[in-house]
């Protein structure tokens, strides 16, 4: 079996290039060179078969412009996943510094190769909706900023998601399993469907609704 990582951020260049190295455990899963940026652009969700559709409405989202999927077999799915960015790059003299380049991740999904398949995800649709009041756990679970540890020789803001991360550092995520999928964190309670992992799936037509 394999499980499938997602990763959806913009990326702003500063003259040099940034480079992304993925790990699962020890093994490399990616190698990635960023030479250009990577901007948002609006997708409309009108016709997005995985939710219910509103007369005489639109929905849209922006996303950045690339989303990366990583294939990675069970075998390297142990103890964590590692991001590990080397983007030191920056106008810094005497002291200031009014330019440098920059990731901001939008989303970070690790969920079941079958998954790609819209047919799968019409499996969860009728999973009961989280009592209101109560942050519920999602599938593919989402993890929480205590789920991420961040490494870098900068003090940078612990909520890594949507906020701007400079210079290099690692990310790194300990894997867990329940109900025989493999987690980015650990799940707590009973989990509820997350439909976004599926969108992002979609909007990049990644996700196969012919079977």
């Amino acid at each position: 079996m394999f499980h499938v990582l997602g990763l959806l951020f913009e990326y702003h260049k500063y003259h040099h290039n940034a480079k992304v190295k993925v790990y699962a455990d020890d093994h490399l899963v990616a190698d990635l060179t960023l030479s250009d940026d990577i901007k948002l652009k609006t997708v409309d969700f009108s016709d997005f078969p995985l939710w219910v559709k509103w007369p005489n409405s639109t929905r849209v989202i922006i996303l950045p412009k690339k989303l990366f999927l990583f294939e990675i077999n069970d075998e390297y799915l142990k103890k964590e996943i590692r991001i590990v960015v080397d983007n030191d790059n920056n106008n810094h003299t005497n002291g200031f510094m009014s330019d440098f380049s920059w990731i901001k991740f939008h989303s970070i999904f690790l969920m079941p190769g079958c998954m790609l398949e819209k047919k799968n995800w019409d499996m969860f649709i009728k999973s009961p909706t989280p009592h209101k009041g109560i942050l519920p756990t999602v599938f593919p679970y989402r993890p929480f900023t205590e789920d991420v540890e961040i490494k870098s020789s900068q003090i940078l803001d612990p909520f890594w998601e949507l906020h701007t991360l400079g210079g290099s550092f690692e990310m790194l995520m300990k894997l867990h399993k329940k109900h025989r999928v493999i987690h980015l964190g650990k799940p707590k309670g009973r989990m509820y469907l997350w439909t976004d992992p599926a969108a992002y799936l979609w909007a990049f037509n990644r996700l196969n609704i012919n079977t």
